[in-house]
């Protein structure tokens, strides 16, 4: 089943990053995709000290996605660009693979040894 435009009641086309939009209120108003029914996060458990801990999965997709930006923002920096952005650039991209790092390690023991899996439950 399509979804409708809740301005107009038409049918709703043209899927783009987040957002569908109605053709004949397109100029007018945009229509946010729904939000996601379900949130994922990683169930970790530490082989060392056995502490289980929890991370969003879209947190960390996030991050990673940061992570690139940055990664390939140092790139262009490289071949002949402003030195005081790119040293900023990498800064960044260092902050958020230790972001990053920092989730994958467990609270207790700071061990990367641990075993994973993906768990869902409904968004109250």
């Amino acid at each position: 089943m399509k979804e409708k435009c809740p301005t107009c009641g038409r049918e709703l086309t043209g899927v783009g990053f987040l957002r569908k939009y109605c053709e004949y209120c397109k100029g007018l108003e945009k229509h946010k995709l729904p939000q996601a029914q379900e949130i994922s996060e990683y169930k970790r458990t530490c082989n060392e000290c056995e502490k289980v801990w929890h991370s969003l999965v879209s947190r960390e997709e996030e991050i990673g996605k940061q992570f690139n930006n940055y990664e390939k923002a140092s790139l262009c920096f490289c071949c002949g660009g402003n030195s005081e952005s790119l040293t900023q650039s990498v800064r960044n991209r260092d902050a958020a693979k230790e972001n990053l790092d920092k989730l994958k390690k467990c609270p207790n023991c700071l061990s990367s040894n641990y075993k994973e899996e993906i768990v869902s439950h409904e968004k109250k």
